[in-house]
């Protein structure tokens, strides 16, 4: 059987326990409220039992909900605390996560009498409309995601896992985002990654002085990157990539001492990147691609020892590879591609023997493929193609057993791709042989 609907009937008492061994994709169930049943909430708890009504409207509103997951504990059977993505603390439901579930509708505004709620997670589900200005209410959240988490196209992607279709549907929010969120100052995550926004970065969001995460990437925001970000000091995590933000990176951004993601990619941003954000020396990852970077790659980042992440592609870049970069010996992606780069490979290069990804295509280096490349044992993608690369390919690439992609297309090298590899897929699924 995959689906059973017991709803709009007349039918009455429990639902058979046996039910919950059903192997169903869908289960809908009975219209009656299991809140009011003490196998499910203890009744003396009468702050739980509003809980439980709250949430249990919520679900039931869901159509193309991960169904398993949910119609095998959202039910009479199981107590609260059971079902999925629901956690108590003190009497109290304290954690709501629906991570990626597959709701669809609005975000309720009963949502906002959850008073005890700490942890809210709607990315991902499918939902649509404004954030209700009534969320300002959760005054305990430490943790909002309403963003999209699905970068890609679709409106929705599903999975098969061997039994179950799961359903990941993106978030079709839009903004403005009210202002009345800045009473929620205890929040240390807050993700809208994907929402519609316009406009600039509020400011308000400068009285969220508690923030470790702050995601505002591919909302359509616009503007200068504002000051007053510096006043949030605890940030470890910082998205604004993928907007249409303007003017100059404030060089004040180096005072986020504690940084450790910084993205400000596929953005409009004029003038020099400040070499104070050399002074951010715990970053672990730097996503500078696409916003209009000019001149040679710039000395200050040999500072950043830390990286794991330095993505630099897409802009106008030129001079040469720096031999320095080598230095940044725990760095695991490199991404140098469509540069104006010349000049040859630097074989220290090889030195980075904790890459997983190196990516130099599209530009106009030259000379040959240096044989230290063969010492970068983890890499997965070596993507060196559109240059002008010469002389014989190492044949110790052969011997790099995580190496899935390769592309060497467009050079003027010697040799084709070395016996081993047999066919290597390359970005956009073409073939390497």
């Amino acid at each position: 059987m995959w689906k059973l609907d017991l709803r709009a009937n007349q039918l009455s008492d429990t639902v058979p326990s046996e039910l919950a061994n059903l192997r169903l994709e869908t289960m809908l169930l009975l219209p009656f409220l299991p809140c009011t049943r003490e196998a499910v909430v203890d009744q003396t708890l009468t702050h739980l039992v509003a809980d439980c009504e709250i949430i249990w409207s919520f679900y039931h509103s869901m159509e193309d909900a991960r169904i398993y997951d949910l119609a095998t504990a959202w039910n009479e059977i199981n107590p609260i605390q059971n079902w999925h993505g629901v956690t108590i603390t003190d009497g109290r439901v304290s954690h709501l996560d629906f991570n990626g579930v597959g709701l669809s509708g609005t975000i309720p505004t009963e949502l906002a009498n959850l008073t005890k709620l700490r942890y809210l997670d709607l990315s991902g589900a499918g939902l649509s409309g404004t954030i209700p200005t009534e969320l300002a209410n959760l005054t305990e959240l430490r943790y909002l995601d309403l963003g999209s988490t699905i970068d890609d196209d679709a409106d929705f992607i599903v999975m098969y896992d061997g039994d179950h279709f799961w359903h990941w549907k993106t978030n079709s929010l839009s903004g403005p985002i009210p202002a009345e969120l800045a009473n929620l100052d205890k929040l240390r995550i807050l993700d809208l990654d994907g929402i519609e926004l316009s406009g600039p970065i509020p400011d308000w969001l400068a009285d969220l002085t508690e923030l470790q995460l702050l995601d505002l990437g591919n909302t359509g925001l616009s503007g200068p990157i504002p000051d007053w970000l510096t006043n949030l000091t605890e940030l470890r995590h910082l998205d604004l990539g993928g907007n249409s933000l303007n003017g100059p990176v404030p060089p004040e951004l180096a005072n986020l001492t504690k940084l450790l993601y910084l993205d400000l990619a596929y953005n409009d941003l004029s003038g020099l990147i400040p070499p104070k954000l050399g002074e951010l020396t715990e970053l672990r990852r730097l996503d500078l691609s696409a916003t209009g970077l000019s001149g040679t790659i710039p000395a200050w980042l040999a500072n950043l020892t830390e990286l794991w992440d330095l993505d630099l592609e897409s802009n106008d870049l030129s001079g040469t590879i720096p031999t320095w970069l080598a230095n940044l010996t725990k760095l695991r992606i490199l991404d140098l591609s469509s540069n104006n780069i010349s000049g040859l490979i630097p074989p220290e290069l090889g030195n980075l023997t904790e890459l997983e990804m190196l990516a130099l295509h599209h530009n106009s280096l030259s000379g040959p493929i240096p044989a230290e490349m063969t010492n970068l044992t983890k890499l997965t993608v070596l993507d060196l193609g559109d240059n002008s690369l010469s002389g014989s390919v190492p044949t110790g690439l052969a011997d790099i057993d995580y190496l899935l992609i390769l592309n060497l297309q467009d050079n003027q090298l010697l040799d084709p791709v070395p016996s081993k590899f047999d066919c290597h897929l390359n970005y956009g699924g073409s073939m390497s042989c």
